[in-house]
């Protein structure tokens, strides 16, 4: 073990590994687009009701979120290696009430990540792994050094109007705070409140889900969630729920949807097993590109096996806003309520109402001020009659944290944290005080010494697991985790090994949202970005952060990375910004066509084609069609208008004004039918 230990202090800071922001550090290696996800308490149920998609035409369960990546590259391998490494000084190491240990401990967070596909903006076919092994290490107290595991696997498949999602993760806790996997795919870090202590717990969880498009507009979605919350010596769980929801795209930035959830919940005897069903309605509103908002409301009909005590009625929700006043400002705000069982205590369940909002700044490009804070209340009610007290408990934290980008590869910071959590049954009551620094590698430029100390770290968290002496510590057991629903991923993909497979634009092509770019700078292999612009129309680039190339053509665009790069960074740089793929613009066919549905705009023709080929694109005419009644329904400035269109006289190129009628992205094409 301590040949181990000498390897990775060797090997680990000296590499350069691709990294991922690290929650409680906030440390970011890029410019962090992500909302802020604070610390909260962990969520033991499956994801049963997950935000709807922003508004799209796209047939998917979930679009892509505006600021994440499409990879543009269907087919591909991909990997990444990630690390992150904190020191943490903590005065209550065992969240304990009355016996306070403080301690100083080192978190070493690598993570691997290998699959195919559209790995990173999950829009297209992908299939995907994910490993993030955390170890701790502690200075005094060695008999609570811990190595906790997250495994991910995940795919999805679209063919048509139908796409098919399955996940399968896997965590191995041990500690008083639960890791899980963030949609970044990094670490998030959260408290176990119903325990409040330490314990070792296993969470096996699955999700599948389908959608199909029903119409250019209306969708069916359906998910199953299975989560098994393993115990040694603690009360545990498994839930075993299912959803149907019927959505409706009101329009490009609205998403509604109706529809409802049954599950089955098995607790530990000598609890009851319990059922329930949800009436739900969801909604995603995207509101410019600086405002985005997802809600899920609902109630809960709980009923309880045996008789023993009346069915409990209950509301639910989960709600998250994200706002960008400026550039470098991100503002968030999530707030949710459900019913979790409690590990424990005997025939309790327990109704837990958060709140948690988050800020972070960047200042001078490198420099990132973040500040986190939250509430959490869970009232705890009896699953059978005159069972016991009631416990309530209110937790509160704050976290203040700082983040500086040293250089392209390193990334240095510091955070302070105070939790706080008032319970009614004083063993649960406790404080704590975190502070720690934190260091974060981001680059796959050394594949040879990033390979090394990815694997030193898991040789020591192999050593770790397998000490016999660890092995017979009298630690209890596992608990569970949740998802961060609202983070999405970072916006691009950076490196020596982009694609910069360009496409050929029309003369004065002018770059919108969603447009992929490849930005290459002559001598600088580490400033490669291939990326798409997100919904404001900006990409991440390193050392400049977010660069505004909406609205410019690609020699402007060019002109416009060259001046800022020169401004701060490098003398006389050489610059070419490409065009990789078009966004991805999207027309609807309806009505008296074989093959009606939604459909993209061919690359050759990013700004609109022909009538007739769009109607080719949805197999034609059927044998009852009038093409000299159809309609187009197009998103104008001052609203929806709609256009009447002689499909005969086009064909025929007679007829005014419909000799090159042309279809616009968004626009919906409906091909009437014969009266006879």
């Amino acid at each position: 073990m301590a040949v181990a230990l000498t390897l990775c202090a060797l090997f680990t800071f000296t590499s350069r590994i691709f990294a991922q922001e690290v929650l409680l550090a906030s440390v970011a290696t890029s410019e962090p687009n992500t909302t802020i996800a604070p610390e909260q308490s962990i969520d033991f149920t499956s994801e049963v009701n997950p935000p709807l998609p922003v508004a799209s035409t796209d047939p998917a369960i979930e679009s892509v979120p505006t600021t994440s990546v499409d990879s543009g590259i269907p087919r591909r391998f991909h990997y990444q290696f990630r690390l992150s490494i904190r020191g943490v000084y903590d005065d209550n190491i065992n969240l304990s009430h009355n016996l306070r240990i403080s301690d100083f401990y080192t978190s070493i967070e690598p993570s691997v990540m290998v699959g195919v596909g559209d790995t990173e903006g999950r829009a297209e076919n992908y299939l995907r792994l994910d490993y993030l092994p955390a170890i701790f290490l502690f200075a005094d107290h060695d008999e609570n050094n811990s190595v906790q595991h997250v495994v991910r696997l995940e795919g999805q498949y679209r063919i048509n109007r139908l796409t098919l999602n399955l996940s399968q993760m896997v965590q191995i806790m041990d500690g008083v705070d639960v890791q899980t996997q963030n949609s970044g795919g990094g670490l998030d870090q959260q408290v176990n409140l119903d325990v409040a202590g330490r314990t070792r717990f296993n969470i096996y969880s699955t999700h599948g889900s389908i959608a199909y498009y029903l119409t250019g507009k209306t969708f069916l979605s359906s998910a199953a969630d299975y989560t098994n919350t393993h115990y040694t010596s603690l009360i545990s769980s498994e839930v075993l729920s299912g959803n149907l929801f019927l959505n409706y795209n009101y329009s490009e930035k609205i998403v509604v949807g109706l529809g409802g959830t049954v599950g089955a919940d098995h607790v530990d005897d000598p609890n009851p097993d319990q059922t329930f069903e949800q009436v739900n309605l969801r909604a995603t509103y995207q509101a410019t590109g600086k405002i985005d908002f997802a809600a899920s409301v609902g109630v809960e009909f709980r009923h309880f096996d045996r008789g023993l005590r009346g069915d409990e009625t209950s509301p639910v929700f989960e709600i998250g806003a994200n706002y960008a006043p400026f550039d470098g400002t991100k503002i968030s705000l999530t707030a949710n309520r459900r019913t979790l069982n409690s590990a424990v205590l005997t025939a309790q369940n327990y109704v837990v109402m958060n709140l948690s909002a988050g800020i972070q700044q960047r200042l001078l490009q490198r420099v990132f001020l973040g500040l986190n804070a939250g509430y959490e209340n869970s009232d705890y009610y009896s699953t059978v009659i005159n069972a016991g007290g009631r416990r309530n408990d209110d937790y509160f934290f704050v976290q203040p944290s700082i983040a500086v980008r040293v250089t392209r590869f390193w990334t240095v910071g510091a955070y302070y944290q105070h939790r706080v959590n008032d319970s009614s049954f004083n063993t649960f009551s406790f404080m704590t005080t975190r502070s720690a620094s934190a260091a974060t590698s981001s680059s796959k430029a050394t594949r040879a010494l990033s390979l090394w100390a990815v694997g030193c770290t898991f040789l020591l968290a192999f050593v770790l697991a397998t000490d016999p002496l660890r092995a017979q510590s009298p630690t209890a057991a596992p608990e569970s985790a949740a998802r961060n629903l609202l983070a999405p991923p970072s916006p691009t993909t950076t490196g020596p090994s982009v694609s910069t497979n360009a496409v050929t634009a029309p003369s004065g092509y002018v770059l919108s949202a969603n447009d992929q770019v490849a930005v290459e700078v002559f001598g600088e292999d580490d400033l490669r970005t291939n990326g798409r612009l997100n919904a404001e129309g900006n990409l991440s680039l390193p050392l400049l952060g977010s660069v505004h190339l909406s609205g410019l053509t690609l020699t402007q665009a060019t002109a416009r990375v060259t001046e800022l790069y020169a401004r701060d960074y490098l003398v006389n740089p050489k610059v070419n910004v490409m065009l990789v793929s078009y966004a991805k613009r999207r027309f609807t066919v309806l009505g008296q066509v074989n093959r009606p549905g939604s459909f993209e705009m061919p690359d050759g023709s990013p700004t609109g084609i022909d009538l007739l080929e769009a109607v080719a694109m949805a197999g034609g005419y059927t044998r009852i069609a009038a093409p000299e009644r159809i309609a187009v329904r197009r998103h104008g400035a001052n609203g929806d208008e709609v256009l009447k269109v002689d499909g005969k006289k086009l064909a025929r190129g007679t007829g005014s004004g419909n000799t090159n009628f042309k279809v616009l992205p968004g626009d919906t094409i409906t091909v009437g039918e014969s009266i006879f």
